[in-house]
């Protein structure tokens, strides 16, 4: 977020330093001059020089942002960076899709310098997200842009709602509150056009929730932790809920931030031991010798950043899907009784 707040400052800064050289030349003085002596592109200059400070002080951690920033994990959305958000603000803010642009054309001549600065925290990351941050295709990755996209496309909105509110209001100064209200009440519709694909999402939110019921598999949870040894892709959710770590944590993808490489989790006030499984052969080994259970959501159980192919085919190989009376999202294996 640091990092991308200076890619929009730095935007910012570079776009006043140009309108303040152009402000120069409409005065008859060289318009390079003048840009290069303003405030702004003195700010922009130090914007530069804490960045390449940043960079020779901890080179190791911006090469890591940088990976981070281009390397996409298996658990990603697979789509081309442009065609997903593409998708994703034309199917979940079609309307406001469509104001933006003017809306923002409009802001900046309105607001001057605070209609720049919405503007380009906007769109220079927006346009990386498409073509450089092509790592982190989700749409949480750019929630922090909604705001600032949101308040470019709302003042188009204001501008086109403005003269029937004025209207509103001169019938009902004038008198006439039947035509007020009435138009008023025409109106109301509109909001619609804007809503509809987020009525849409929160219908389906409030219908299917989000993610599994894990409370509904508390007592079969803390059967398992008690009598088997217990793998799982997901330590926090069976930890919470059964109140005792898996034994063995499944992945196939190295967890970024080293977490794979701590041999303790906390669970309250106690540290526990951790152990790390990535291997269907170990994992073969360790079912020979052991009663063991696997507990795994659906979505993590096809997915393989946490389980691949090869483990999924010796857990389905050595243990049985068992029927709980929980939610069927949560996968149970167990050796066949």
């Amino acid at each position: 977020m640091t990092l991308n707040l200076a890619i929009a400052f730095g935007g910012y800064f570079l776009v006043m330093a140009l309108v303040s050289g152009k402000r120069t030349r409409a005065a008859g003085l060289s318009g390079w001059r003048g840009a290069l002596q303003s405030v702004y592109f003195r700010l922009l200059a130090l914007l530069v020089v804490g960045a390449f400070a940043v960079w020779r002080l901890a080179p190791t951690f911006v090469a890591m942002l940088f990976r981070v920033a281009r390397e996409r994990p298996a658990w990603s959305s697979t789509m081309p960076a442009g065609e997903f958000y593409w998708w994703l603000f034309f199917n979940y803010y079609p309307a406001f899709t469509c104001c933006y642009l003017l809306g923002t054309v409009l802001l900046i001549r309105r607001y001057g310098r605070r209609g720049v600065f919405i503007a380009c925290a906007f769109l220079p990351l927006m346009f990386l997200h498409v073509v450089a941050f092509t790592g982190r295709v989700e749409e949480r990755y750019v929630s922090y842009l909604l705001p600032y996209f949101l308040i470019g496309a709302c003042y188009l909105v204001e501008v086109m709602l403005r003269p029937f509110a004025r209207h509103v209001a001169a019938e009902w100064r004038g008198g006439s509150r039947v035509i007020a209200l009435s138009t008023a009440l025409a109106l109301a519709p509109v909001p619609f056009v804007f809503a509809h694909s987020w009525l849409r999402e929160t219908k389906n939110l409030l219908q299917w929730g989000y993610g599994p019921d894990w409370k509904t598999v508390v007592p079969t949870l803390e059967e398992l932790t008690e009598k088997s040894v217990v793998m799982s892709p997901w330590a926090l959710h069976v930890a919470y809920y059964s109140g005792d770590f898996p034994d063995y944590i499944l992945r196939h993808v190295q967890p970024e931030d080293g977490a794979g490489e701590s041999p303790y989790g906390q669970l309250g006030a106690r540290k526990v031991p951790v152990r790390w499984l990535f291997d269907a052969g170990e994992f073969e080994r360790i079912v020979a010798q052991e009663d063991v259970s696997v507990i795994a959501t659906d979505w993590a159980f096809n997915n393989d950043a946490y389980i691949d192919a090869d483990m999924r085919a010796a857990i389905e190989r050595h243990l049985v899907l068992t029927k709980h009376p929980g939610d069927p999202k949560v996968l149970i294996y167990r050796k066949a009784r």
